[in-house]
C-alpha cells in the first residue's frame, strides 16, 4: 500500500508542469505580468530600482537602461539552479533572463524575455530551443518557469511594501 500512495505522489510531483511548455509570444519565450499599487510613479520607482538592486547583487546582473521620467528600468539577470544527476553530482546551471520594469501611477508592468540556460562549463540553450520538445525537457523547463515565476512573485511582494521599509 505504501508504494502505491508513493508512486501516485511521484507522478503527481511529476504532472504538475503542466506538460511543460513556456509562454511564447511572437516565437520567444515571454513572461509578462501588470499589477495595480496603490502609491505613486515615483514611489513606485523607488521600489522596483531596490527591488533590481537586492535581488541582483552580482556584478554579472546589470542595469542596462534606468529612466526615472520614462518609468523604466531594464536590465540582464541570472538565478542559479542546480542541475546534474547520479552520475555527475549537483552541477550549477543559470538560468539568464532579460527584465523590463515600466512604471506609471497605480500601476506597473514586469516583462521576461531573451531566457536561456547557461551551465558552469558554457554549453548554452535558449528556452525557445529547449521548449521545442517539452517532454524530454521537463526539468529544464520547470527551472526556467520556476526561475521567472519567482521574479514576478518577487517583485510583486517589494512593490506593495510601504516605501518607508526598505
Amino acid at each position: 500500500m505504501k508504494h502505491i500512495i508513493l508512486i501516485a505522489l511521484l507522478a503527481i510531483s511529476f504532472n504538475s508542469f503542466s506538460q511543460g511548455e513556456l509562454p511564447i509570444k511572437d516565437g520567444k519565450v515571454f513572461y509578462e505580468s501588470i499589477d495595480s499599487i496603490k502609491c505613486t510613479k515615483a514611489e513606485a520607482y523607488i521600489k522596483a530600482k531596490t527591488w533590481f538592486a537586492n535581488t541582483f547583487n552580482s556584478a554579472k546582473s546589470v542595469i542596462q537602461l534606468d529612466d526615472k521620467d520614462a518609468g523604466v528600468i531594464v536590465g540582464k539577470g541570472f538565478t542559479e539552479k542546480e542541475a546534474g544527476n547520479a552520475f555527475t553530482g549537483s552541477i550549477p546551471q543559470n538560468v539568464w533572463y532579460t527584465i523590463n520594469i515600466t512604471i506609471k501611477d497605480g500601476k506597473y508592468r514586469i516583462q521576461i524575455y531573451d531566457v536561456f540556460l547557461k551551465n558552469t562549463d558554457g554549453y548554452t540553450s535558449t528556452a525557445e530551443s529547449i521548449n521545442k520538445y517539452p517532454k524530454m525537457n521537463k526539468k529544464f523547463l520547470k527551472r526556467i518557469d520556476d526561475s521567472c515565476k519567482d521574479l514576478i512573485a518577487s517583485l510583486k511582494a517589494a512593490m506593495i511594501k510601504p516605501v518607508d521599509n526598505f
